[in-house]
This record gives C-alpha cells, sequence and structure tokens, in this order.
C-alpha cells in the first residue's frame, strides 16, 4: 500500500512475478494498465482486468462522446 503514496510513480513494471492478491486502485495505481501486472494469474482488482472473489462486478467504462470537429479559419 505504500507504493500508491508515491506521487512521482509513473513506471510500474510487476508482470511475471507470480504475485497474488488485491491490487489497490488509488493512489499512483489508478495510472497503471493491466501490462503492469500482466501474467500474475493471482493478482486480482479493477487495474488487472479481473475481479477479486466477493467483490462487486466492475462498473462499465463511460459511454465516448468523440469531441467537436476543429474549425480552422476560413470556415
Amino acid at each position: 500500500m505504500s507504493l500508491t503514496n508515491i506521487s512521482s510513480l509513473q513506471v510500474l513494471d510487476l508482470s511475471n512475478n507470480q504475485l497474488s492478491g488485491e491490487v489497490p486502485n488509488n493512489g499512483s495505481f489508478s495510472l497503471f494498465t493491466p501490462l503492469s501486472f500482466a501474467n500474475n494469474l493471482n493478482l486480482c482488482g479493477p487495474v488487472t482486468g479481473r475481479p477479486c472473489p466477493g467483490s462487486p462486478p466492475f462498473s462499465p467504462p463511460p459511454p465516448f462522446v468523440p469531441p467537436p470537429p476543429i474549425s480552422t479559419p476560413g470556415d
């Protein structure tokens, strides 16, 4: 849990380490993707893409809203 308090942590690769348990989804850990935790089949939590046993299902992502078109001078 102490790693979640490091505000300057930008890269973390814990893949292929046979880790287990719930991965925090707060602090610096909210910036990482499932690739950071790949091939640790016993890790769970939103950032891993695998729900933990007994936890509620993940919320769906928000709907995609395309950005407005960029106008150029003379349009």
